[in-house]
């Protein structure tokens, strides 16, 4: 997965090994991130967990400067969308997805706050029991995610 995100935000593989250490988020972005969770009140996640973002420590070397635009770029860090846009989203119904093993989860939890923050009309399903990608299995585990994802859809459209 590092691979490509480096590959998605340096142009090259050569951020794949900083990535995977965490290295990679510069001292503005990090400062960015903060300010919209602190704006919005946004720490707390589900079940009782709480992001302690002053622990979190920005990293100044190659990689981080190489990526430091792209990380700034809201269409590839959806928490940066601006105002205009997210009130823009509330034309229709979102639906939001996430995986209680999946290295996006939190930020799944974050963005749902964030939107409905900016009072977007959405709805979230946590599934406890899947993984990121579980969607892509023949596993009986993903087809019961895919029906309840169906009827979620399926509810909406109706």
């Amino acid at each position: 997965m590092a691979k490509f995100i480096s590959w998605y935000l340096a142009g090259d593989l050569s951020c794949a090994a900083t990535i995977v250490e965490n290295q990679h988020v510069s001292q503005s972005v990090l400062s960015k991130f903060k300010q919209i969770l602190k704006t919005h009140e946004l720490e707390d996640l589900a079940n009782g967990r709480k992001l302690d973002v002053d622990e979190w420590q920005a990293s100044d070397n190659e990689c981080s400067r190489k990526i430091e635009s792209s990380l700034n770029d809201w269409r590839a860090h959806l928490m940066f969308t601006p105002r205009n846009i997210l009130v823009g989203l509330n034309k229709t119904k979102l639906f939001i997805y996430s995986c209680e093993y999946d290295v996006l989860r939190d930020d799944a939890f974050l963005f749902a706050k964030l939107l409905q923050a900016n009072s977007i009309d959405l709805d979230h399903l946590h599934i406890n029991t899947c993984y990121h990608g579980c969607m892509c299995d023949r596993t009986e585990g993903a087809f019961s995610v895919m029906n309840v994802l169906y009827s979620k859809v399926q509810a909406a459209l109706t």
